[in-house]
């Protein structure tokens, strides 16, 4: 397991198991946010997964009651992938 980032900005872990990795990413800007409440903070991130992917699978966390996850494929360029993270969780792994 590998932390990414520190106390502000994008924070997450990257988890590895057999050659797969899953990272779990949020954004913290210091401040206690739930995830859609007003004055969440949305920042762009470049994730870097190396060189060998041509794309990964993100997935936000859900988080209101009665919903499903919402999960797109995304391009990976010169070996990273931009993210939007806000106070939810996204899930990304390699496709």
């Amino acid at each position: 397991m590998e932390r990414i980032g520190g106390t502000e900005g994008a924070r997450g872990y990257r988890l590895g198991r057999a050659g797969v990795s899953l990272w779990v990413l949020w954004n913290e800007d210091g401040a206690l946010h739930l995830p859609g409440e007003a004055g969440e903070q949305v920042a762009t991130y470049a994730l870097a997964v190396g060189e060998g992917s041509t794309s990964v699978r993100v997935t936000t966390a859900v988080t209101e009651v009665g919903a499903e996850p919402g999960s797109e494929s995304r391009p990976v360029e010169d070996g990273e992938v931009v993210l939007e993270l806000g106070a939810a969780p996204v899930f990304v792994v390699g496709e």
